[in-house]
């Protein structure tokens, strides 16, 4: 009895390991741009993408014989616009359901951003960074109500001697693997909710066109 303790309460936290594990993705730009999968420690690129060496494929041999043509199955689609409608409003509801859950379990670490607005007419240089500073401050004390921003940098500044704006900057979001099993529970509900009766219905409509078939032939012979 003790042994299926042990080994029940190692489950339990395994599967919290697992729940509180963070997932994301970092974006570094500096000179170039990159942009890596996290999962836990882990650390995968996502581009530049590392480049595999192609290995040589053998030759294939033309068959002598041509293969027939396999028969393409006709998709009947049994929609009707009740159908529709009702697909539009669960897929309202579940964007509506995940956004919810991305704003009050998405995390933004590191959030570091410089721009340095340059150019060679110092007018427009004047006019892009009273937009840019005008976007900044009005959406970023939105996003920090919305989600966990941990100590945001942003740096806006004007080099009328640069050629062009640069860019700088380090973004990271992650969520836990148990915040993405609630996003997805809050998406799959109202699709799942639609799908049920609508297969229900699509069967129902089937059966009735197929007796009114047999119907028909019965009242021919």
């Amino acid at each position: 009895m003790t042994v299926l303790w042990c080994i029940l309460g190692a489950l339990a936290l395994l599967i919290i390991l697992v729940l509180l594990l963070r997932v994301g993705v970092l974006v570094t730009l500096t000179d170039t741009l990159t942009v890596l999968l996290r999962i836990g420690p882990v650390a995968i690129p996502l581009y530049p993408t590392v480049e595999k060496k192609a290995k040589a494929t053998p030759k294939k041999t033309k068959p002598t014989t041509e293969p027939t043509p396999k028969a393409k199955k006709k998709l009947s689609l049994d929609i009707t616009r009740q159908d529709v409608q009702e697909a539009l409003k669960a897929v309202w509801q579940a964007l509506e359901g995940v956004l919810r859950r991305i704003g009050r379990r998405v995390r933004v670490i590191p959030c570091e951003v410089s721009v340095v607005v340059g150019g060679p007419w110092p007018d427009k240089v004047a006019e892009q960074y009273g937009l840019i500073s005008a976007a900044v401050w009005t959406v970023m004390p939105r996003l920090e109500q919305l989600i966990h921003i941990r100590d945001p940098y942003i740096h806006l500044d004007v080099d009328f001697n640069a050629p062009s704006t640069n860019v700088e900057g380090k973004l990271g979001l992650y969520l836990r693997v148990g915040d993405l099993l609630a996003i997805a529970f809050a998406a799959a509900k109202p699709l799942l909710k639609f799908y049920f009766p609508f297969r229900r219905r699509q069967k129902a409509r089937q059966a009735a066109a197929a007796a009114q078939t047999g119907k028909t032939m019965t009242n021919n012979t």
